[in-house]
């Protein structure tokens, strides 16, 4: 049986969760190139809708930390999902925000997603 302990930048998420975010397992990110087993979301007041659910897009956070050649790495990205329209599905990112900074950095970029998303949306 698997375990269900959730592991990898546990600073990190625990100010993500304090901050408000729900905090799910990633069942498929963890690995042999990423020591983060889980990410965050929340929905916010991004319009319009889903077309798919009607409700406001959902934000994640996806979170990595991996050693390579001996220097550890670590960031997040930022992502909003769904489906925007009639038929397409949008995955709009920013990424390689690091943990340190991703609280300074996220209304920046959550406006810059929003945008993007409702620009996208119109078409």
């Amino acid at each position: 049986m698997r375990s269900t302990t959730l592991y990898g930048l546990d600073d990190f998420r625990a100010a993500l969760e304090a901050a408000g975010w729900r905090i799910s397992r990633n069942h498929l990110g963890a690995g042999q190139w990423n020591e983060c087993n889980w990410y965050a979301w929340r929905r916010d007041d991004i319009t319009p809708d889903c077309a798919s659910n009607e409700k406001a897009p959902s934000l994640c956070v996806w979170p990595y930390a991996s050693r390579i050649d001996g220097r550890q790495h670590t960031g997040a990205t930022l992502e909003i999902c769904g489906r925007a329209g009639a038929d397409d599905w949008l995955k709009l990112q920013v990424y390689t925000l690091t943990p340190a900074e991703f609280f300074d950095r996220y209304a920046v970029a959550r406006d810059r997603l929003a945008a993007a998303w409702k620009a996208a949306a119109e078409v």
